[in-house]
């Protein structure tokens, strides 16, 4: 299932992230995955968003690390948990 955001009349899937820029912003992260402000600012507090870059105050999001993480927390069922760490417990694959 892919879903469809329109960003600046852009469509924009959340499986391939086409359409986004190489570095994202967290502002731009909340919009796409419709998500609260600060999500991604506490995800990278816990140490289980997607690996970033910072540059003084800003955050970016390389494009690929942000389809890796949503690759890595995939799940297929309810019942599988994601642990800490950002990895899939339960029978799925973990760092």
């Amino acid at each position: 299932m892919s879903r469809q955001i329109n960003n600046n009349s852009d469509s924009i899937s959340i499986t391939s992230l086409e359409g986004l820029p190489a570095l994202i912003s967290s502002s731009l992260l909340d919009r796409v995955f419709s998500v609260a402000n600060g999500f991604w600012a506490k995800k990278r507090v816990e140490g289980y968003g997607p690996k970033f870059i910072k540059t003084g105050s800003r955050v970016l999001y390389p494009k690929e690390e942000v389809i890796t993480w949503i690759n890595k927390n995939t799940v297929s069922s309810t019942s599988s948990s994601i642990s800490n760490s950002g990895s899939v417990k339960d029978g799925y694959p973990q760092d």
